[in-house]
């Protein structure tokens, strides 16, 4: 049977805990949407909270690089464009950078033992109020953009190259692939242009959890937001004979 590879941010995860008490990343939650999808052997889903569309990349790529790809399909969920990664050489890992608010930053890693050394030693700060800066004058939301569709092209080439069936979805309607392209500067229409839109779902994940949210303050799907979304990837995975 086909093995289900999923990778995203906390549409994808559930919006638990990112570690465990020991430091090590937690698992997934049980009731996520890619736990209710039929006629799969495994499910193997890399998804943590606040995971940028870089980590999506990279740990996508790595967990391809190092087994046999074969009898995989693969659902990525693509998440905000102003999240990124930087490498921490001192720590030998790479940090993850979540705009919490507009203007505000936090950022987590794999390993929380990493993390709070460079909370304990000043690190932090100095990193996330450079994030900040970056955020508000460093790039331009058509930079950020731009960086999204480069990402999403790699994707496309890699998953290709490795001939494993995908399909993409996306958090919300700021990281799905829109139809206006009016303002748009002329390189972001020419990446825009080179992404396999066949590929991708009809809607994002915020629309396809209906109203069906954690509460009124966390916006993120419920067990019963992540049913629906379950049931409309399936049918997407359908659709394209991938099940």
């Amino acid at each position: 049977m086909t093995k289900l590879f999923v990778n995203g941010c906390s549409f994808t995860a559930g919006n638990g805990e990112v570690h465990t008490a020991d430091g090590e990343l937690a698992p997934p939650l049980e009731y996520v949407w890619a736990n209710q999808i039929p006629e799969f052997e495994s499910v193997t889903n890399l998804a943590i909270r606040g995971a940028s569309n870089d980590r999506i990349l990279r740990t996508t790529m790595e967990y391809f690089n190092s087994r046999n790809a074969t009898d995989y399909v693969a659902v990525i969920q693509w998440t905000s464009p102003l999240r990124f990664e930087r490498f921490i050489p001192s720590c030998n890992a790479f940090a993850g950078f979540c705009n919490t608010t507009g203007k505000t930053i936090s950022f987590n890693m794999d390993n929380a033992n990493d993390l709070e050394k460079l909370q304990t030693n000043g690190m932090y700060d100095r990193l996330t109020d450079a994030a900040e800066k970056q955020l508000m004058h460093g790039k331009s939301i058509t930079d950020y953009q731009i960086n999204f569709y480069k990402k999403v092209i790699l994707m496309q080439q890699y998953l290709d190259s490795k001939m494993i069936p995908y399909i993409f979805t996306s958090m919300s309607l700021y990281s799905h692939l829109l139809s206006d392209d009016a303002d748009k500067e002329q390189y972001e229409l020419h990446l825009k242009n080179n992404v396999d839109t066949d590929k991708w779902t009809a809607r994002p994940l915020t629309i396809y959890q209906e109203r069906n949210f954690i509460s009124a303050e966390d916006k993120h799907p419920n067990e019963t937001g992540h049913k629906l979304i379950g049931d409309a990837i399936y049918k997407e995975l359908q659709q394209r004979n991938y099940v």
